[in-house]
């Protein structure tokens, strides 16, 4: 599977907020609920403030990444495929990148993932993240 990824500009940002909605919806209604006003408030402020990128497959926006390192740790805040494009390897494929990019740095790999979401906690796991931590609503995840 060949992947891409591009910075998100500025016109990106009702994108990757679809793709979020889209990919993360459903668990985040069973656990907290969704309020799309105060979901999209958020969304613009981790738009402004994180590094995004928009995966490419094919020549064709399918999801959205954004992670940043820092001294300790190589952090996933967002991964999300669209869902007509899950399943085929993408994800998979980015996976592999961030790890061998946290390798060539030395740095473990964290994330979360919502409570529920045990698609996603699978997903993690056959990359060997271990969970490390707890909250009301998400468990932590390592990779050393």
């Amino acid at each position: 599977m060949t992947i891409g990824f591009r910075k998100a500009l500025e016109a990106d940002c009702e994108f990757c907020y679809l793709v979020r909605e889209l990919a993360f919806r459903e668990y985040a209604e069973s656990v907290r609920g969704w309020d799309e006003e105060h979901e999209r408030t958020v969304h613009q402020k981790r738009f402004v403030s994180q590094d995004f990128k928009v995966i490419q497959s094919e020549g064709h926006d399918v999801g959205v990444l954004s992670a940043e390192t820092t001294p300790d740790a190589m952090k996933v805040f967002q991964l999300f495929i669209l869902p007509e494009h899950q399943g085929r390897g993408i994800g998979s494929s980015v996976m592999e990148h961030l790890i061998q990019e946290a390798a060539l740095l030395r740095l473990p790999l964290r994330l979360q993932v919502i409570n529920g979401n045990d698609r996603a906690l699978c997903f993690y796991k056959r990359y060997g993240f271990q969970q490390v931590g707890t909250t009301e609503t998400h468990m932590q995840l390592e990779r050393s």
